[in-house]
């Protein structure tokens, strides 16, 4: 199972932790005020890479 998934809607990202690490992850690295959509943290595309970025130096994993 990866840590996290992430759904691409064109003008928007959807970022959703699956595991418990990456819940952790979230609360480390997300401000509280972050936009969601259900579980996940809604993303504009120009800041996936950057986050994607972290979370795999992290040593976490993403399923796109």
């Amino acid at each position: 199972m990866t840590d996290f998934t992430l759904y691409n809607h064109g003008s928007i990202c959807v970022l959703t932790p699956k595991t418990k690490a990456a819940r952790g992850w979230v609360l480390m690295h997300v401000d509280d005020e972050a936009q969601t959509w259900g579980s996940g943290l809604v993303i504009e595309p120009r800041y996936v890479g950057p986050i994607l970025d972290g979370l795999t130096n992290d040593g976490l994993t993403v399923s796109l």
